[in-house]
């Protein structure tokens, strides 16, 4: 197993691991995301592509704090976000 650096982990700037998304409509569960990881460095470039209604949204939502995952973990510079108080969730994303 190789051993991340300093260098590596400080430059991890957005990291989610098992990412999930359901909603209920009725007595239906749609599962809109279901176990998606990506690690973000600083300096990465990305594009978030897909069809509509594949996700991309909910995806964006999700890694922004600005909704809630059904499971799985979301870091932020190391900080796992659902942890956050929405203040300190604020300071984030001033901080961005």
């Amino acid at each position: 197993m190789l051993k991340k650096t300093k260098n590596e982990k400080e430059s991890l700037i957005l990291k989610c691991k098992n990412l999930c998304k359901n909603y209920q409509d009725g007595n239906k569960f749609i599962t809109v995301l279901k176990n998606v990881s990506l690690s973000i460095k600083r300096g990465d470039m990305i594009a978030v592509l897909g069809r509509s209604g594949s996700g991309k949204s909910t995806l964006l939502h999700l890694l922004g704090g600005m909704d809630t995952q059904t499971n799985g973990n979301i870091f932020i510079k190391n900080k796992e976000i659902c942890l956050l108080s929405e203040k300190k969730k604020q300071e984030l994303e001033t901080k961005r």
